[in-house]
């Protein structure tokens, strides 16, 4: 992680580009850790995964077990993230997907552009199952000061948050789940921590009214009766928006565990939740 802070006061929002700015190592760090029961065999294997060869750095071709499943998710009310003609427009779902489908500035999440990875990335979402958590990784909020100064405000601030998968709404279409009671999602005040009820001031306004999803810019977040209005836009267009996130959720199956050789097969997962725990800490960095 880095931090970044302005030389001098410039009177507005400058690019990080910016000569003014300086980069610096973070001295905090956020960490998260999932506790885990393996669900579909006695116990967890160890072995070595094949990785792609010549790539400079060697990618994995698979995933293992105690390995975060990455995906792309948009959390929000139905009218936002799916359709607002759907059923229980009003209702907060996690919609996930594949997160080689996200476009705009970073492609793909900024997950290389292997076939190898496509392959695991694509599967990815199979591993959601009811009781999952599934942690931000990158909120993909525009992170542009020249072009788009509120959104920036707020980049980033949803990463580490941790939220848990409820039931399947297959009423509403694949990879849709409600969240689980306790972990819901609530708007977030963004960057001035003042919440924007006022519709008038909406073009201003970094607050948080969905993940993965740049703000309508009409329809307000009604919550117990108050409406909050946000201009807070994601990087990407269409479905191809969403946030980055990782998830743990249903173990691989042993075909693909022992499938030991350089071109195995696409992910495969069975079983209900293999976390059954999240805790997250942040720690000084050294």
């Amino acid at each position: 992680d880095r931090s970044y802070s302005v030389r001098q006061n410039t009177g507005g929002f400058v690019s990080l580009e910016d000569p003014r700015v300086v980069a610096e190592d973070s001295s905090v760090a956020q960490v998260v850790l999932f506790g885990v029961q393996v669900r579909n065999r006695t116990q967890f294997e160890q072995r070595d995964l094949p990785k792609v060869p010549n790539t400079g750095t060697p990618v994995p071709v698979k995933l293992a077990n105690l390995e975060p499943r990455p995906v792309a998710v948009r959390v929000g009310r139905v009218r936002d993230v799916l359709s607002p003609t759907a059923a229980d427009p009003d209702t907060v779902v996690a919609v996930f997907a594949s997160a080689w489908s996200l476009n705009g500035d970073t492609p793909r999440g900024g997950f290389p552009n292997l076939p190898e990875v496509q392959r695991i990335l694509n599967e990815a979402p199979k591993a959601v199952a009811e009781g999952s958590f599934f942690v931000i990784s990158d909120d993909r909020i525009i992170n542009d000061t020249d072009s788009d100064p509120v959104s920036a405000r707020s980049a980033g601030i949803m990463n580490g948050r941790i939220f848990r998968v409820g039931i399947e709404r297959t009423d509403l279409g694949a990879n849709v789940w409600e969240l689980y009671p306790g972990y819901d999602f609530t708007p977030d005040a963004g960057d001035d921590g003042v919440f924007e009820t006022n519709a008038a001031n909406q073009a201003n306004s970094d607050d948080i009214i969905m993940i993965g999803a740049s703000a309508p810019t009409t329809d307000p977040f009604v919550l117990n009766g108050k409406s909050y209005f946000s201009n807070v836009k994601v990087d990407g267009t269409g479905v191809g928006q969403g946030a980055v996130a990782f998830v743990m959720g249903r173990a691989l199956t042993d075909n693909y565990i022992n499938n030991n050789n350089n071109n195995p097969p696409a992910p495969e997962f069975d079983g209900t939740a293999m976390d059954v725990s999240v805790y997250t800490t942040m720690i000084k960095v050294k």
